[in-house]
Formats: C-alpha cells, structure tokens, sequence
C-alpha cells in the first residue's frame, strides 16, 4: 500500500510539473481529414482540411510566425500560415492534395509539421513540441 501511495504521489507531481512549465502559448496541431474529391483528366484533388488550436494558457505574441509545413510522400509541397492565436482559439487550413485517380487506397502519405519563429524578445511561443505534427494516409 505504501508503494503504491508513493507511486500515485510521483505521478501527481509529474503531471503539476508538466503542466507548470507548460503555462505559455501551445499551439497544437489536430487532426487532418480529407473532404471533397474531385477528378479530372486522371488526377483527382483531395480537399484536405485541419485545425491549429492554442491549447495554452497565454497568448501568443502579435508577431510570432507560424506555419503549417506540408509533406506528401516524404517531400515539402506547402507551407501554410497561422497567425497568433489567443488561448483555446483555432484557426483552420486546408490544402488540396493531387494524385493520379489510379492511386490505390491507402498509397499517399501526408504528414503536416508545425513550424514556429519565435519573435526575438518574446517568451515562449509553443511551449509543448510533442503536439506539432500529425500525419494521415489516403
């Protein structure tokens, strides 16, 4: 019973100290989905949309850049910007994703990393990194 206290305890304390350091700005990047497929002359446009979510506690500074930077199969094929946001807002993107209308199910690979520039003279801008990207297969 008292290691089990001691364990509960420890994890307590982990879980404050992680929430204290992380008491700035957290953008947060969620889930991409694809929406509206259109086709022509055997390329077919996937509609995809996404959300960037401040999930801190503090505003982040007006002139922070940000953005979103788009991967298809391994290589950069955009970059899309986010402005600052204030705690809990969102701001959603979207990107058009072609391949040919032969694609298999399952073939194309997307990942979406943030990409913070932090303003010389301004505290922390994202202050959880382990929520900056996530990726999606079509």
């Amino acid at each position: 019973m008292k290691t089990l206290l001691s364990f509960v305890t420890l994890v307590a304390m982990t879980t404050l100290s992680a929430n204290a350091a992380c008491s700035g700005a957290d953008p947060s990047l969620g889930t991409v989905s694809a929406g509206h497929v259109s086709t022509a002359g055997g390329l077919s446009t996937y509609r995809l949309t996404g959300t960037v979510t401040n999930a801190g506690n503090a505003t982040q500074a007006s002139d922070v850049l940000q953005s979103v930077d788009v991967f298809q199969d391994g290589q950069k094929v955009d970059t899309i910007g986010i402005p600052p946001l204030h705690p809990q807002q969102s701001y959603s993107f979207s990107y058009a994703a072609k391949r040919s209308s032969e694609a298999g199910a399952g073939t194309t690979k997307m990942l979406f990393r943030l990409r913070m520039s932090r303003p010389v003279g301004t505290g922390p801008q994202d202050c959880n990194a382990g929520n900056d990207s996530t990726t999606m297969t079509f």
